[in-house]
């Protein structure tokens, strides 16, 4: 009998929508160079050419992502005789859910932790660690399938699939760039990672918010709340102990994970996939999921028994970030009326190098502070705020070239 019902969630549709406009923004440089190839085909060949790359991109685009993404944890996709009771505890999630069972893997990592992915609810997968069925008891271990199998019903685990491709990519071809003589062509690296930056935001604008979806799904389709506030728990106390090698293995795929995995560091970090908040505090998550215990009339626990991570500090980084922000944009305003109003730039030419020098500080500053709001939530708001205001621009001006190219090679 079915007892569940995904019913859509307009919150998390916006944000699906909004991750996906910031994705046009990062296949923009793709696209134009498909419509360059194009340009140069003969015109009867020209449209069939748009139409094949218009339909079969978003495949090859999911196809990928998922590949990228198991092969980040190095998982496989098991069957019943290997892993039987994950099987078993999945088929009755989704007999009670009314949904196609997708698919299971399994990753032999030490981390205990768990992901969705895939290109639709028929063809999704779910990834468990070996760290996460050591540690966790059956019932929750059901509770964390249950939270991922949400992410699958509600279509964000696809969302996220797309994301993730140019992330983890742009991660990879970075890691090896660094590591080669290319390394002297500045330029082309900061360019290519403001891109990788702006594709981890992309998932950050949705990562966020899903895992309280996910987990208030969780909570109704197994009716126990309780189950998934103890799995939560345990994992967040399981990560702190495994090896630092190990966490620095899969933070690629973090804004997937049910929690994030993030090697413990003092210093700065330049890597967006370590320094963006990928996931709410777990103490938002744990008492969401408390109320609703409560509202269930389970015995959950008080919240002087919550262990959600470390209590909230000051951020110093979100104020500087988002003055810095306002302060490049209102030289680069200064600049552009003095530019008008003259006829020439009167200012001297140290004064023009002012605002990129400050617009770059900002982005910096703006990152350090959301890497701060990792664990505690501190001031995701105002950092975020500097950095959308920073990069926004930034992401536009691409958008409009993308769109102006386009229609030059197709239309001239």
């Amino acid at each position: 009998m079915r007892r569940f019902g995904y019913r859509r969630d307009l919150r998390l549709t916006l944000h699906m929508w909004l991750a996906t406009a910031l994705l046009v923004v990062v296949y923009a440089p793709l696209v134009l160079w498909l419509m360059g190839i194009a340009s140069v085909i003969a015109s009867p060949l020209r449209w069939l050419v748009v139409i094949a790359v218009a339909i079969g991109l978003p495949l090859v685009v999911t196809e990928l992502g998922e590949r990228a993404v198991l092969a980040t944890v190095s998982a496989r996709i098991v069957g019943e005789r290997a892993e039987p009771w994950l099987h078993e505890a999945l088929a009755r999630l989704c007999a009670a859910a009314d949904l196609p069972r997708p698919r299971i893997a399994v990753s032999e990592s030490p981390v205990p932790n768990t992901l969705a992915a895939g290109r639709s609810r028929r063809r999704g997968v779910i990834v468990v660690t070996r760290g996460l069925i050591e540690r966790l008891e059956p019932q929750e271990l059901e509770a964390v399938l249950a939270h991922e199998l949400c992410h699958i019903a509600h279509r964000d685990a696809l969302v996220m699939t797309v994301l993730g491709l140019p992330s983890l990519a742009a991660r990879r071809l970075l890691r090896w760039w660094v590591r080669t003589p290319l390394v002297v062509f500045v330029p082309f690296l900061c360019l290519a990672w403001v891109g990788y930056a702006l594709a981890t935001l992309a998932l950050m604008s949705l990562s966020r918010y899903r895992e309280f979806v996910a987990d208030r799904g969780a909570a109704v389709l197994t009716g126990a709340p309780e189950q998934l506030m103890s799995a939560l728990q345990k994992i967040a106390i399981g990560l702190p102990l495994i090896p630092q090698r190990d966490l620095r293995d899969v933070v690629g795929v973090n804004a997937f994970f049910v929690l994030p995995a993030t090697p413990e560091s003092d210093s700065l970090h330049l890597d967006p996939l370590r320094i963006f908040p990928t996931h709410p505090p777990l103490a938002s998550r744990l008492s969401a999921l408390g109320e609703l215990a409560r509202n269930f009339g389970r015995l959950a626990p008080t919240d002087e028994h919550l262990d959600g991570g470390p209590a909230e500090a000051p951020n110093p980084f979100a104020p500087a970030s988002f003055f810095a922000a306002v302060a490049a944009w209102a030289m680069v305003g200064l600049l552009v009326l003095d530019l008008v109003q003259n006829r020439t730039v009167s200012v001297p030419p140290v004064l023009v190098l002012l605002p990129p020098l400050v617009w770059a500080i900002g982005v910096f500053l703006g990152m350090q502070a959301l890497g701060r709001a990792q664990t505690t939530g501190a001031s995701v708001a105002l950092a975020t705020a500097a950095v959308v205001l920073l990069l926004a621009p930034f992401g536009l001006a691409v958008l409009a070239a993308a769109g102006a190219a386009g229609a030059l090679l197709l239309f001239a």
